[in-house]
């Protein structure tokens, strides 16, 4: 907490009514601003009175606007920040308090959010409830500890802060495709992962955004587009050679994978969700505006810092290969690739449409996707 022991003195002499001399004039003089909240609102102005009933009371005005589409929109100048607390409280943790109420209030809460956002239930993704962030706030700012070490990651990533690179791991954006033998070009499935430089064959995970479909024949028309409200989408997290085994030697699919760089903080992040039974439940799919991709960028969007502009709403449909190439593209170089073919008729199998996943086989270790990773030197 900054300058804790001399709160009293940076206050005000109630029995006067005189501001110290000392008073903090900005909030940076009491507590510690990370860039979300510069952004939100500057560098508020402190303006202290004496408490005038039995509770305290606080205000933030001259925030700058937010929309997820375009992240924050300076107004110019800093917010105001008015407090009426008593002579013994912690201004500083009254200050942070109310920050962090109107930061919830104009950017977190789900009345915030716009129309992808919360039919994605996004939301509800990391921090769900307004008092847990709040506390959370309260701490961060006034230079505290979170109580536990996701809690302070999210902290790092969402609020701006400098992050860690992490050197031992890749996140890697995959295109799954049906295998139609280069005679035609699908819209493919849109997924991503996190791998282990070298590969770590129980440890390396897949986030998989799908309606989870028990059917060997692919879906009709009108139960691929939902109609009956039948299909649920929820985000799972599997074992990355699982999955490439499922895709590439039951379901007659090719895999496309690009290999990202990510942060120490961002992976603390994916593997707090992979500790749940189901990382995400987003209600009924729909096919344009909440598919794969939906459901994927948004997950990939609660990994960057609050103010990145939302990728979603744009053009006809959120469509996978156009959401993985935009995330290619976007890097300063152009990633690794890797492409894991399809072995299902090799395999004398007949394809499936079911999205139950096997595993791996003779093992994850000896399977043919840890082999064929392990051949690429970029990513190893």
């Amino acid at each position: 907490m900054k300058e804790s022991g001399v709160l009293a003195a940076l206050f005000l002499v109630v029995s006067t009514g005189f501001v110290c001399a000392e008073a903090p004039k900005r909030a940076s003089d009491l507590l510690t601003l990370p860039p979300a909240f510069r952004a939100f609102a500057g560098d508020p102005v402190i303006q202290i009175e004496p408490r005038d009933g039995l509770k305290s009371e606080g205000k933030l005005s001259g925030m700058n606007a937010f929309r997820p589409r375009e992240g924050f929109t300076p107004r110019g100048g800093n917010g105001r920040l008015f407090l009426k607390v008593g002579e013994d409280e912690e201004v500083s943790e009254k200050a942070a308090e109310v920050l962090a109420k109107a930061f919830h209030r104009k950017v977190l809460s789900r009345e915030s959010l716009n129309w992808h956002e919360r039919r994605l239930r996004l939301d509800g993704l990391f921090i769900s409830e307004k008092s847990d962030f709040i506390q959370l706030a309260t701490r961060k700012l006034t230079a505290g500890e979170a109580p536990d070490p996701w809690l302070d990651a999210w902290w790092k990533v969402r609020m701006g802060l400098p992050q860690t690179p992490d050197p031992s791991h890749d996140l890697m954006v995959i295109n799954l495709h049906y295998d139609h033998f280069g005679k035609k070009t699908t819209k493919g499935h849109f997924c991503f992962g996190l791998r282990s430089k070298g590969g770590d064959a129980d440890g390396d995970l897949l986030f998989d955004f799908r309606a989870p479909w028990s059917l060997d024949r692919p879906p009709r028309a009108t139960e691929g587009l939902n109609l009956h409200n039948r299909l649920l989408l929820s985000a799972t997290v599997e074992n990355l050679y699982d999955w490439l085994y499922t895709q590439t030697e039951y379901r007659h699919c090719y895999v496309e994978c690009w290999f990202l760089p990510v942060s120490k903080e961002q992976v603390t992040l994916l593997h707090h969700i992979a500790e749940r039974p189901v990382a995400h439940e987003a209600g009924q799919f729909r096919a344009f505006r909440k598919n794969c991709a939906s459901l994927g960028l948004g997950f990939l969007h609660r990994l960057q810092p609050i103010g990145t502009p939302l990728p979603l709403g744009r053009g006809v449909a959120d469509i996978p290969t156009v959401a993985a190439r935009k995330i290619v593209e976007g890097m300063e170089e152009e990633p690794p690739y890797f492409l894991l073919e399809n072995v299902t008729h090799q395999r004398g199998r007949q394809p499936t449409a079911k999205s139950t996943i096997h595993r791996a086989q003779p093992s994850r270790v000896s399977s043919r996707a840890f082999r064929l990773l392990r051949t690429v030197p970029e990513v190893n």
